[in-house]
């Protein structure tokens, strides 16, 4: 099956936050969206009864999980995403020395190398559909808070 509209796919889709508000959006306009997140019955139901909308489990800091999710929507656009929306992510609010390790590289391999993989994933279906990346961060990498020492943002230049 082919999809004959643009489509958009966009991480980190729960209800009540920025992931899921930008799916509607594009629902809205009318793309064909993609909504994931780690656990998708989280997703708001407007975005499961949706017709142009596919909902599926992703988990970025899992290339398995990342890999599935190429496939998927390779196998429902012929190779084609127009927009990538790397919105999943989460902070951690503690002092730097009492930070675990295991916890600092979780937050990595979320912030940044889960963000890394899903462009790398979907790089041969965005440029077959000229199509662009976003990726949302937020404002710990301009402004420093307390206790807000491990804050990944991927500052990509295209």
């Amino acid at each position: 099956m082919t999809i004959p509209q643009k489509t958009c796919l966009v991480t980190g889709c729960s209800n009540g936050g920025v992931g899921a508000a930008l799916a509607e959006a594009f629902k809205d306009k009318g793309y064909y969206v993609f909504a994931t997140a780690r656990t998708p019955s989280k997703v708001p139901q407007t975005l499961h009864a949706s017709p142009n909308v596919t909902v599926f489990a992703l988990d970025v800091t899992s290339s398995d999980s990342i890999a599935a999710a190429a496939k998927c929507v390779q196998d429902q656009t012929g190779g084609k995403l127009d927009v990538l929306i790397n919105n999943a992510g989460h902070g951690m609010n503690m002092p730097a020395l009492d930070t675990s390790i295991d916890k600092a590289k979780n937050l990595f391999n979320a912030n940044f190398f889960g963000v890394l993989e899903l462009i790398q994933a979907f790089q041969h279906m965005l440029i077959k559909a000229k199509g662009c990346i976003v990726n949302n961060s937020s404002l710990g990498c301009y402004q420093p808070f307390p206790f807000i020492s491990k804050r990944t943002i991927p500052q990509v230049i295209y």
